[in-house]
């Protein structure tokens, strides 16, 4: 306990990474027991998680496609994913709109759609911003 306290005193961390984390040290049994009264108390949340990284990455400029790589890579799935995704999916198009208006006021409509894409954006997003088609 001592050490998944550690872990999430530094950041916020998913149960797969924390599982991992202390199963370096401790047997299953212990780990899972570590986990569960974790997850009773509230310390560990990985739908709260990945709204909040969801939150994070648009306020920051990024897209959907970065939320879900993110989220892939803290070995986020299932529900609290989904949960993620949908939280960057509604404001997606808003973030788009933010970063355009910071990055390239004006700019060229291709030199937009390559940044949105560089940036994690989809192309429907991109597509609905700048009226015209990608492909």
């Amino acid at each position: 306990m001592r050490r998944a306290g550690t872990a999430l005193a530094r950041r916020a961390r998913s149960e797969a990474e924390l599982a991992r984390s202390l199963g370096a040290v401790a047997p299953p049994a212990i780990v899972e027991g570590v986990l569960a009264d974790l997850r009773a108390l509230g310390y560990l949340d990985d739908t709260a998680l990945a709204c909040t990284l969801a939150e994070r990455r648009l306020a920051s400029g990024w897209g959907t496609l970065r939320v879900q790589a993110d989220l892939e890579r803290l070995e986020i799935v299932g529900d609290a994913a989904r949960a993620g995704v949908s939280v960057a999916g509604a404001g997606e198009r808003a973030a788009a709109e933010r970063l355009l208006a910071l990055r390239v006021p004006g700019g060229d409509l291709r030199r937009c759609a390559a940044l949105l894409a560089r940036r994690g954006f989809g192309e429907d997003v991109a597509e609905a911003l700048l009226h015209f088609d990608l492909e």
